[in-house]
């Protein structure tokens, strides 16, 4: 990467999952799963029902996004790959299916500031940046406050 581009303004990738959680029976009783995701290989934790946004530089993106269940480790996976430019955002919208290897996704993009604001509200959510468990989201941006296992530091997006 040139110097030029670091100074470039960020992109965002908001990821939005559709469906609030799929439940599983098995013979042993109902098994709640987890959805997941990846920004070009990067683990991104998610929350259902909720848009997490992914501070990312300018530039091309694989996103895949999945559930995890503790008999299955990919169900409904989905991938798109999309373009940024400097200060662009996209929302990627997916919807998993239940018990098949494949859910929906598309890419769409959107003004950030208006979806910002309609965004998540201040909550300890997963870090997009993959260093730690927690990063503060404090409704309208990814803040320096990050937790491990219970331990509150700082560490700059």
């Amino acid at each position: 990467m040139s110097e030029a581009d670091t100074n470039e303004a960020p992109a965002t990738i908001i990821i939005h999952t559709r469906q609030q959680r799929v439940m599983a029976s098995y013979t042993w009783g109902p098994e709640l799963t987890f959805p997941r995701a990846s920004v070009n290989g990067r683990p991104v934790a998610l929350v259902w029902g909720e848009a997490t946004p992914v501070p990312v530089p300018p530039g091309r993106y694989e996103v895949a996004v999945w559930y995890q269940s503790t008999s299955h480790s990919r169900n409904g996976h989905a991938t798109v790959v999309v373009e940024l430019e400097p200060a662009g955002a996209v929302q990627v919208s997916w919807t998993p299916t239940s018990f098949l290897p494949r859910g929906s996704m598309e890419a769409t993009p959107v003004d950030l500031k208006e979806q910002l604001d309609d965004g998540p509200d201040p909550a300890w959510l997963g870090d997009p940046t993959g260093r730690h468990h927690f990063r503060w989201w404090d409704g309208t941006g990814w803040s320096d406050r990050v937790n491990d296992d219970g331990v509150t530091s700082h560490d700059p997006v």
